[in-house]
């Protein structure tokens, strides 16, 4: 066997023939579906591909030589070298903004590779690390600008091209039409075509996910190749790892960025596969926490009148939240929707519109699912349809303007996928949860929606059905994944029950 050594991978050649590399194959292979669903099916964390007409397994440049070496002697064998990247195409564009403070201005220096970062200026990749709201899209663009270089963006969905078409036009020189969309396979051969009218391309994931699928991992080559680009940047990095991964080992642009607020992921072996596409530590900026979250635990108890009510609740993977909410909590056919709306729900969102400091500020409700959704929807507008502006931000709204609009609203209704995503909501103040969420990464991207600002709280409000052990325990699970975003944790019982098990407990 011979390795290979490019920019971003390895190649290792005769791997057919090798019985341990197929049990190395197996090692790398997710077998789980991941909860934002860039990945629907079981997918390889390597894939085949050919060196000079020789089949070849691409593996990431970082991957773990200690895990590698289990299935194969890697120091007995032929190493060559080749580091060679294609011509890649200049852009001009103009930022005159500047960075608002000593923050943003390091983050800028690191990105660049100048200051105390000078060491990083022949480093080509570079992960970024830092909070909602501190402007990462505004100092990448920033620093485009100052490389000239072609600039591939890797968004993970239509709300994040939206955010970035609205960050280009407000902070850049660059017009509408000069920006391409990459959306559907359709669209590559159209950019093909017109590559030099554009000084920087935005690129939906879900694209590359299905080009993926189809095992069509030339036309991504042959599409970046072609195009030029310099410099790749993965937005919300943690979100399409799949997609990640493979545009990894696919392209050799001169540089990329990986830009998020929260690393990491809910799965062992995702986590795993993360970490070895990442840079390393010294060419890894981490912002550090400055807790800012008041955080209340909401515990309510449902109290189920009958067993067949939670059938299906605790499944042997654990504890099925989606039924809870749409199929027990606010089935129109058991007696808990009534007290969970009109007294819990309610008697929250009436302590968050009265901790607001300002009171034309914003407060989020978000449930697991777009049933749940509807059904809030109705009760809020019953109680506050006259009062409050009420909007509903799901997927159910098809048009991504129309959907945003719905974002000026004073009660904003979503799910905690949707809202989990890239969107910029102006005076948000407050995030209701009607069920425990305890995966870190995905809490702390809800709660950066609350962008930081003076004299504004962030306002998070968490409900667990506590007559269910794995929901309280859940809560628990959740405020040790953000106690250190925390400047305080509050429990509040939201009915006079001090029990925390009932006759159907698990």
């Amino acid at each position: 066997m011979t390795i290979i050594v490019q920019p971003k991978r390895w190649l290792l050649t005769d791997f057919r023939s090798d019985r341990a590399l197929q049990n190395f194959i197996k090692f790398n292979t997710v077998t789980k579906t991941d909860m934002f669903f860039q990945a629907t099916s079981a997918w390889t964390a390597l894939y085949e591909t050919d060196y000079n007409g020789v089949p070849a397994l691409a593996v990431p440049r970082r991957f773990n030589t200690e895990i590698l070496n289990r299935f194969v002697d890697i120091d007995n064998e032929e190493v060559i070298k080749d580091m060679t990247f294609w011509k890649e195409s200049p852009r001009k564009i103009n930022v005159e903004s500047v960075p608002r403070d000593e923050e943003q201005k390091r983050m800028l220096d690191f990105l660049l590779g100048r200051g105390k970062y000078e060491k990083l200026s022949s480093t080509s990749r570079r992960a970024l690390f830092a909070s909602t709201g501190t402007g990462k899209t505004f100092l990448t663009l920033k620093a485009v600008s100052e490389k000239n270089l072609f600039t591939f963006i890797n968004c993970p969905d239509k709300k994040a091209l939206l955010t970035w078409q609205q960050e280009i036009e407000k902070f850049t020189d660059i017009t509408a039409d000069e920006v391409g969309i990459m959306q559907g396979s359709d669209s590559l051969p159209k950019l093909l075509k017109s590559k030099e009218k554009y000084k920087i391309i935005l690129g939906s994931s879900k694209t590359f996910s299905a080009l993926i699928a189809n095992n069509e991992y030339g036309t991504i080559t042959e599409f970046f190749e072609k195009m030029g680009f310099g410099l790749l940047v993965h937005d919300e990095v943690h979100l399409n790892l799949m997609v990640v991964f493979f545009l990894e080992m696919m392209t050799r642009t001169r540089n990329t960025f990986y830009l998020t607020a929260t690393i990491g992921r809910r799965m062992y072996k995702e986590s795993k596969i993360l970490e070895a596409l990442m840079p390393p530590e010294s060419a890894t900026y981490v912002q550090a926490v400055k807790p800012r979250i008041e955080f209340f635990r909401c515990i309510f108890y449902s109290n189920p009148k009958e067993k067949s009510h939670t059938k299906g609740l605790q499944l042997p993977g654990g504890f099925n939240y989606i039924r809870h909410g749409k199929e027990y909590l606010l089935n129109e056919k058991y007696p808990y929707r009534e007290p969970f709306l009109n007294e819990h729900l309610a008697r929250v969102v009436k302590a968050a519109r009265g901790a607001l400091t300002n009171k034309s500020n914003k407060i989020a409700i978000l449930s697991r699912t777009k049933e749940e959704n509807t059904v809030i929807m109705e009760s809020l507008t019953a109680r506050y349809g006259n009062k409050l502006s009420i909007g509903l931000f799901n997927s159910d709204i098809v048009d991504m303007d129309e959907r945003f609009k719905e974002t000026d609203c004073q009660l904003i209704i979503s799910t905690d996928k949707s809202f989990a995503g890239i969107i910029n909501i102006p005076n948000l103040e407050a995030i209701i949860i009607t069920s425990p969420i305890s995966a870190e990464q995905h809490l702390l991207q809800i709660v950066g929606r609350i962008r930081k600002q003076e004299g504004k709280r962030t306002l998070v409000y968490m409900l667990a059905d506590a007559s269910f052990g794995s929901c309280y325990r859940a809560l628990g699970y959740a405020k040790s994944a953000i106690s250190d975003h925390c400047v305080s944790i509050e429990d509040v019982h939201l009915n006079q029950s001090t029990k925390f098990s009932t006759p159907f407990d698990d």
